[in-house]
């Protein structure tokens, strides 16, 4: 119980005070709104985690709705969380990108047949080729996407 406690809060402590953007993280997000394009947040982390960091880094009201794993009850590597924001999103399938920077959850996506933007990280770094084999499109940093969506 000690040693879980002590995570917690490191957790806890990183997501108050560290935690950052991915590279180009908020320029695609920003670039996203500003054509329009809606998004929802589904993450294995705990809910007041993440809201400690998107209201740090001030893009908290960015998201049309944020979704976490410990709610669902399910990780990643179950398609709930994906099939969960594609029913609250009212989109088609086909077109509802999920982007991903864990082999577990972009191979669970890919799976359940959602296109998918394979994101480089240093944390998944062996994991690499099978990253890119579950991508529809796989960057090595947000700031690629950038750079696609300036050209168009």
């Amino acid at each position: 119980a000690e040693i879980c406690d002590l995570f917690n809060k490191t957790m806890e402590d990183f997501y108050d005070r560290e935690a950052d953007f991915k590279e180009g993280a908020k320029e695609l997000l920003f670039a996203l709104r500003k054509r329009g394009v809606g998004m929802c947040l589904a993450t294995a982390t705990d809910r007041h985690m993440v809201i400690s960091a998107l209201e740090r880094l001030g893009i908290c009201g960015m998201f049309d709705f944020i979704l976490t794993c410990s709610e669902l009850g399910a990780s990643k590597v179950d398609p709930l969380i994906f099939n969960t924001a594609l029913e609250m999103c009212r989109k088609d399938r086909e077109k509802t990108w999920i982007f991903e920077d864990s082999h577990f959850a972009l191979l669970t996506a890919s799976k359940a047949g959602f296109p998918t933007v394979g994101v480089y990280d240093d944390s998944f770094a062996a994991f690499e080729d099978i990253k890119k084999e579950a991508s529809d499109i796989y960057v090595n940093s947000l700031t690629e996407i950038c750079r696609l969506l300036s050209e168009h």
